[in-house]
């Protein structure tokens, strides 16, 4: 589908609009993130949108391997890792 379209200022960068038809063809939607690659095919330039897929709870865990060894704890969260820190009200432990 050719489609015409104009580059815009936004920011210091530039954006192209696309049409509600290029979105449904290509599979996005308004405020889908996308990756943004180049690549020549007889002698054009032809931008690449690749959609960043949202992975649900169940494919981040499926990746999950612990806390490395070599994390440290922010300051104000050591304490909750010790074991000699005392509960002061009715926690659940």
């Amino acid at each position: 589908m050719k489609k015409e379209s104009k580059v815009i200022p936004w920011g210091h960068n530039s954006g192209v609009i696309l049409t509600k038809e290029i979105l449904q063809e290509a599979g996005l939607v308004a405020g889908s993130k996308v990756k943004v690659a180049t690549e020549k095919r007889n002698g054009h330039v032809v931008v690449i949108l690749d959609p960043i897929k949202k992975e649900s709870l169940a494919e981040k865990y499926a990746y999950y391997q612990g806390v490395s060894e070599s994390y440290e704890y922010p300051a104000d969260l050591e304490s909750w890792e010790s074991t000699s820190t005392k509960p002061v009200g009715k926690e659940l432990l």
